[in-house]
């Protein structure tokens, strides 16, 4: 697996389609894997497989948001509190109470929600008000907020 630093360096193309392939590598990691083994932490510090499943679940559903808002706002106001959000995510949400093969099927599902939209993405200054209303996200998409939108097909 290549270091953070590696990735960096590759081109964009390339880190996109070794990002459309997530789901995928995931379910090979932890096919045939145990409960047990799936919600066991390798230390105090380090989330278990199923946590980390169940935040990729969750944070592709904030960053759908996050991505239409610039789309949609000439000034988007992004509000964020980073200190701590996802270990306060994981105990809130009970990461590992989860099922991963559930987590990651609605990871699945919302990331091809993301990568699927067919709205142009073009300069924001060239949109009239009925162009708004096109580009509109497909219902409430907001974590907690009709989340069912995006974890039934």
């Amino acid at each position: 697996m290549p270091t953070r630093e590696e990735v960096a360096k590759q081109p964009l193309e390339q880190r996109l389609g070794r990002m459309s392939h997530t789901a995928e590598d995931l379910a090979a990691a932890i096919r045939g894997q145990s409960e047990a083994a799936l919600v066991r932490r390798p230390d105090s510090k380090n989330w278990a497989a199923n946590e980390v499943i169940c935040h990729l679940r969750d944070i592709e559903e904030v960053y759908f948001v996050r991505i239409h808002a610039i789309l949609l706002n000439d000034e988007p106001k992004i509000y964020a509190d980073p200190s701590g959000a996802a270990d306060r995510f994981a105990e809130d949400r009970q990461y590992l109470r989860n099922d991963a093969v559930q987590a990651l099927a609605a990871f699945r599902r919302a990331a091809r929600l993301s990568a699927s939209d067919p709205r142009p993405h073009h300069n924001r200054r060239d949109r009239d008000d009925a162009d708004v209303a096109r580009r509109q996200p497909p219902g409430p998409v907001a974590p907690g907020a009709g989340r069912e939108g995006l974890t039934k097909e």
